[in-house]
């Protein structure tokens, strides 16, 4: 009987191809992942970890009173639903002797924090070159608005 083939050659043979097969395999393999870890990477990098949001205010300052061109500290108690986060600016409208007043906080999603709901404080300053009696509504997001009067003298 004729062998057509070796036996022992067909299976080194066979052997050694699947062995190059795996090498290249595992190595396309590997630069699919740092192609993926790449691509999530330099998406989070240009993620935007901001989100500022109009916030209600619960209780300001009651009835203060200046003198012109000096600033008032107003203390600002507003409710968050996190722990992360601050103020990031206030937003104020003024229309003849009433300021309308919009609380800002600043949160951030791409950091970890307890989802509590607290009262956290910020300052807001009131200076005025004219005296007269000024009304600052602090306006909330569910159309309530929280008032305080300041008398200039």
């Amino acid at each position: 009987m004729l062998k057509f083939y070796n036996k022992n050659a067909a299976n080194n043979f066979f052997y050694r191809r699947m062995k190059k097969m795996k090498n290249i395999f595992s190595k396309f393999l590997l630069f699919l992942i740092a192609i993926i870890l790449f691509a999530i990477i330099m998406s989070c990098e240009k993620q935007k970890c901001k989100n500022i949001k109009w916030y209600n205010v619960s209780i300001a300052a009651n009835n203060s009173s200046v003198k012109t061109n000096e600033k008032l500290q107003l203390t600002v108690i507003y409710n968050t639903s996190n722990s992360r986060g601050s103020v990031h600016h206030f937003e104020d409208e003024k229309s003849g002797n009433t300021i309308r007043i919009k609380t800002f906080e600043d949160t951030e999603p791409c950091n970890i924090c307890t989802q509590v709901v607290a009262l956290k404080q910020a300052i807001y300053y009131f200076k005025e070159k004219k005296s007269g009696v000024y009304y600052l509504e602090f306006q909330n997001p569910e159309n309530i608005s929280i008032w305080d009067t300041v008398y200039v003298n």
